[in-house]
């Protein structure tokens, strides 16, 4: 029997034997007429599953024979229907109660009791079941996720979220639920509300767990394969990001082994005899101390294996021996490794660094927004940018509007071209381009950002040592374009921030602290597809600027799309170039 069905999911037992189910269908159950008065109420798509369910004996009516189709099932009610769908013994159930709304006189006590031995449910930080909270449509996902087996924290490292991605209220669903959410609709378990949306956060009504409810009836053969595929699957998770090993790592006696080279990521030197008989893995820690470990071929039970001219050693012992914790969900295929010698999020700190040397296409939406720099008023820079970039050479087109209390200014229009150490500018309304310096268009205030190429507003503000000045989470799969892309929120991490800032410069740290206190935040979001490549940022910022004395909000938004990601772009000097200087141009002596 595979391992997937070794674990606590009462789901798990009865979609291989089948004896549970086949033994509701074959008894002799009343006419539902008997005990669901109130069928008709129920929309017309839940009417069947209802009817099938009733027959079935899972579920029934009220004391008045009603099942009240259009009601927000609770939590209790939800999980007596699971267990009675799923055939879970009931009888095996704790004397003492788990929870401390749950008393073994109330009608749920057996119910939840069972789900709760078979890791169905999990419940609430006081101590207590929600017996009569309104149970959301997400949390329904999630119920029944569990129900298989799997886990929340696996599914939302073992999917593209492509079916969550297709509603348009996908950002309203939880993190900690897209996996399950995801699962269950692409099983076919559950749908949308309708008009292209999923409303997780609406309450499951009971018609639609019942239509829930008989599809996992049904449909039972297709969902343990796709079940059974999930949990079955190796995937090693490092200080939050899955490290892509693609086919090069097995699981073996509930053993999992990788590739020696793997901990190259953890920072090891790692070594393998020419004979492919021993191998060693070594690394020197922070503290000044290092760790390692050997492994040879004789020692068959936990030792070197060579597949495809490939040393594989087993996971757990090489970790451990590195010094870093390893955890394995349950006994599925996922691991997870904390390591306090490596960085955070290591895909995505690679991918910031890696993207000072960006190649390719991008264009971006921006807004500054700025408050009393007019007393009493609020002044609004709209920003649209294009470019492309190769190298240390670019060429970019700007255009911003102006707005003052919502009263916009004509557009303004200017384009940059870098060439070698030579810049070049074209402002709307002069055929020609000029000449200039960086440090000229810097100061001009024509362009209304730092960086002339445009390209550094987002991910440049973590780069080096600043990437562990914020707070960072790994927020699931997203759709960039066509692509899917992994989603991090970066958030500036206030409360310890001032005791990682260099200090060594007085002066900057001290204005450095000020903006702090002032109100300064940082948040963002960066995008990361399966090439490990930054393919959008949205950047969020905020802070008070004190200018002759007068405090001026600031707030400044950026989303960039990158594309063309690699592509060596040919960039080229303009043709027709001035004899004027942006000076002149901006002094008006032309």
């Amino acid at each position: 029997m595979s391992k997937f069905f070794n674990g606590k999911s009462g789901y798990a037992k009865v979609l291989l034997s089948g004896v549970v189910v086949s033994s509701l269908l074959a008894v002799s159950q009343p006419a539902w007429t008997a005990f669901i008065n109130d069928v008709d109420k129920s929309s017309n798509y839940a009417k069947e599953a209802i009817i099938a369910l009733a027959e079935r004996g899972i579920i029934s009516g009220d004391q008045n024979g009603n099942f009240n189709p259009h009601n927000i099932i609770t939590r209790s009610e939800m999980v007596k229907i699971l267990v009675n769908v799923l055939g879970i013994d009931t009888t095996n159930v704790p004397l003492k109660p788990t929870f401390s709304d749950v008393p073994s006189t109330h009608w749920a006590y057996k119910y939840v009791e069972a789900a709760y031995r078979e890791g169905i449910i999990k419940g609430l930080p006081d101590g207590s079941f929600g017996r009569n909270q309104e149970l959301t449509r997400e949390q329904m996902a999630a119920m029944l996720v569990r129900s298989m087996g799997l886990t929340d924290h696996m599914l939302n490292y073992s999917q593209d979220f492509e079916s969550v991605n297709s509603f348009a209220d996908h950002g309203k669903i939880a993190n900690w639920a897209k996996g399950s959410v995801d699962f269950v609709l692409s099983a076919g378990l559950m749908k949308g509300t309708g008009s292209g949306v999923f409303s997780a956060k609406a309450g499951a009504e009971r018609q639609q767990v019942a239509i829930v409810a008989n599809r996992l009836l049904e449909g039972k053969e297709e969902i343990q394969k796709r079940a059974e595929a999930i949990f079955a699957q190796v995937r090693v998770v490092l200080n939050g990001d899955t490290i892509d090993l693609g086919d090069r790592a097995f699981d073996e006696d509930g053993k999992i082994y990788v590739p020696v080279t793997f901990f190259e990521k953890m920072g090891a030197e790692t070594e393998v005899d020419d004979g492919m008989n021993t191998a060693r893995i070594e690394r020197h820690l922070s503290t000044g101390t290092k760790k390692g470990i050997s492994f040879s071929r004789e020692n068959s039970s936990d030792g070197l294996k060579v597949i495809e001219d490939e040393a594989y050693v087993p996971l757990e012992v090489a970790v451990k021996a590195l010094g870093a914790d390893i955890q394995r969900e349950g006994n599925s295929g996922t691991v997870f490794i904390s390591d306090d010698e490596t960085v955070k999020y290591p895909n995505l700190y690679n991918a910031i660094n890696a993207s000072m040397g960006f190649k390719g296409r991008f264009s971006s939406t921006g807004l500054i927004t700025m408050k009393d720099v007019i007393p009493d008023s609020v002044m609004e820079i709209s920003l649209d940018i294009d470019g492309a970039i190769n190298g240390d050479d670019y060429r970019v087109g700007y255009e911003a509007i102006s707005r003052i209390d919502g009263i916009p200014d004509a557009p303004e229009k200017i384009d940059v071209i870098k060439v070698g150490e030579k810049l070049y500018v074209k402002i709307a309304g002069i055929e020609e381009w000029i000449e200039t310096q960086i440090e000229e268009l810097q100061n001009s205030g024509l362009i209304p950002v730092a960086d002339p190429s445009g390209v550094d507003n987002g991910s440049g503000l973590v780069k080096g040592d600043a990437y562990n000045l914020y707070t960072i989470s790994r927020a699931g799969m997203a759709k960039v374009g066509k692509e899917a892309a992994v989603k991090y929120v970066l958030t500036l991490d206030k409360l310890g921030i001032k005791d990682k800032l260099p200090s060594a410069d007085p002066e900057a740290y001290s204005n450095i602290l000020k903006m702090l206190d002032s109100g300064m935040n940082i948040s963002m979001e960066i995008y990361l597809n399966k090439e490990g490549h930054i393919v959008r940022e949205s950047l969020n910022y905020g802070m008070k600027v004190v200018e002759n004395g007068k405090d001026t909000d600031v707030a400044v938004m950026f989303d960039k799309v990158y594309s063309n990601i690699g592509e060596d772009i040919k960039i080229t000097a303009p043709e027709m170039v001035s004899d004027l200087t942006l000076t002149d141009i901006l002094k008006g002596s032309f």
